[in-house]
């Protein structure tokens, strides 16, 4: 249960961090904007104009241009913030319904877990600002879980040749 809790309070920790740079840092590079600005004649006093002309190079599939580096850093902060709370959700469910009192969850299965989901988001929402069609969205989260699949029969086969190889030292031993 240690485990739920200390991923919890990382993951709380990277949501404030998270907060604060969204809220102290902008996400657009200031040139480009000045740039869309000078060049779509905005005036100051018109601030719909602006949101027209960003909504509009977000339509085009343009919006990345136009992100600073905070931007990122916001994005991978709220990555790590949800692979944090996705681990621990993952280990309280595992403590709770398949673990007895004295079994520690597995802490390999839920960060490989939610990292599966948080990177197959991640790329989901990069994947839709560069305007993707749906079909190729949706291959996204089927390839996680191919590869937990993969991941899952290949562990069994390693633990099946590691048993067979012991039995086998074993033997000779004897």
């Amino acid at each position: 249960m240690k485990q739920v809790f200390i991923f919890l309070a990382v993951g709380l920790f990277f949501s404030f961090l998270t907060i604060f740079v969204v809220n102290s840092f902008s996400p657009f590079d200031d040139h480009k904007v000045q740039e869309l600005i000078s060049s779509s004649e905005i005036l100051s006093n018109n601030p719909e104009k602006l949101d027209e002309e960003i909504s509009f190079i977000v339509a085009q599939g343009l919006i990345l241009d136009y992100l600073s580096t905070n931007a990122y850093l916001a994005f991978l902060l709220v990555a790590a913030a949800l692979t944090s709370f996705i681990a621990s959700i993952h280990l309280l469910i595992d403590k709770v319904f398949f673990k007895s009192i004295w079994e520690s969850p597995s802490l390999l299965n839920a960060v490989r877990r939610s990292l599966l989901v948080t990177m197959s988001s991640s790329i989901i929402i990069y994947m839709k600002f560069l305007k993707v069609e749906t079909i190729t969205l949706l291959l996204i989260p089927a390839s996680a879980i191919v590869t937990e699949i993969i991941f899952i029969s290949l562990k069994n086969d390693i633990n099946k040749l590691k048993s067979m190889f012991t039995k086998k030292e074993s033997l000779k031993t004897n």
